[in-house]
């Protein structure tokens, strides 16, 4: 009998890492709208080969342009074997310019 079942492998050890799209600190004018843009998000699979999984990616988004501040967009992401990447922060500045 063939089992189509995918088990995760408790040998994978490798940490998934986040790039950045965009600047970073991002300036807005108060009552402007904030467009974020976003990250990517990479595994190494059992080949060595760099593999996307932006899919799996999270986003703490609390930036608020009605009201003047600092905000942090919090980005993770955790692969399929559980290992969970360093978390990568967007600082937003809300202010009168």
């Amino acid at each position: 009998m063939i089992s189509c079942n995918k088990t995760e492998d408790p040998s994978d050890t490798i940490q998934p890492f986040i790039t950045m799209k965009g600047d970073n600190p991002v300036w807005i004018r108060v009552g402007e709208a904030y467009t974020e843009p976003g990250a990517h998000a990479w595994d190494v699979n059992e080949l060595g080969d760099t593999i996307s999984i932006s899919n799996m990616l999270t986003i703490d988004n609390n930036v608020n342009t009605d009201i003047i501040g600092g905000y942090r967009v919090i980005y993770n992401v955790k692969d399929a074997s559980g290992n969970e990447a360093k978390p990568v922060v967007r600082n937003v500045y809300v202010n009168i310019f």
